[in-house]
């Protein structure tokens, strides 16, 4: 007659199992608990997505108010008109190197690299001949995401107390030697139109009436290498 085994009582109230150690009982859970905590991660879920829209449409809103723009405002000028204009920066390069000379070649934009025989002939500094400084400066401006938004406006005054408006939507060549003929045909034509249209993209106006074009409660910064 073959003698019963006693299990031995496991951990947990399992039971011990020969070759396979103890075997655990598991306690299930309750349908109630179960079902609580999907309600709970379901309403997580619900809230994190309400935050995502609420931020997607923050952001939305954010986009089109910076596409817009500021606002107009209307501000009085120095002759005592009244115009509506947005919050811009001016800027006026003052003493810029812009003179032509008449070489075998034609007229052309008097510069140090190109004229050392004009300027030890008519002795003139060299110093005073870099309208390659103007060249990098306008590239400078008008590249820049102010002048893209609209938001800037640029003016240049040559050391000839010629004043140049400039237009915000010119392309101003990249090569030195093209910005020198684009300054040329200016210096001698008085304006530069655009070839799609009529509008004047470059354009000698009166050197007096820069303070005209200035509103009147406008804050002033000068400048200067030497500063």
């Amino acid at each position: 007659m073959a003698k019963k085994r006693k299990r031995k009582a496991g951990p947990s109230g399992g039971s011990y199992q020969r070759g396979g150690g103890f075997n655990t009982m598991k306690k299930a859970r309750s349908p109630g608990a179960r079902g609580s905590a999907m309600a709970a991660s379901a309403a997580a879920a619900v809230e994190s997505d309400a935050a995502v829209a609420g931020s997607a449409k923050a952001e939305a809103s954010l986009s089109s108010a910076n596409q817009i723009g500021p606002s107009a405002s209307v501000v009085k000028l120095t002759d005592g008109t009244k115009e509506k204009h947005d919050p811009r920066l001016i800027i006026v390069l003052e003493k810029a190197n812009l003179e032509t000379v008449k070489t075998s070649r034609g007229l052309e934009l008097l510069n140090c690299d190109d004229h050392l025989s004009l300027h030890r002939k008519f002795k003139k500094d060299p110093k005073d001949s870099r309208p390659d400084i103007l060249h990098q400066c306008l590239l400078t401006l008008l590249d820049s995401p102010l002048n893209k938004a609209g938001l800037l406006k640029v003016y240049v005054r040559s050391n000839k107390n010629v004043l140049i408006d400039v237009a915000p939507t010119i392309r101003i060549p990249r090569t030195f030697k093209r910005f020198a003929g684009l300054m040329v045909q200016l210096l001698h034509k008085l304006k530069i139109r655009s070839a799609s249209s009529s509008t004047a993209l470059l354009k000698v106006i009166q050197s007096s009436s820069l303070q005209q074009r200035l509103p009147m409660d406008a804050l002033k910064y000068s400048t200067a290498v030497s500063a």
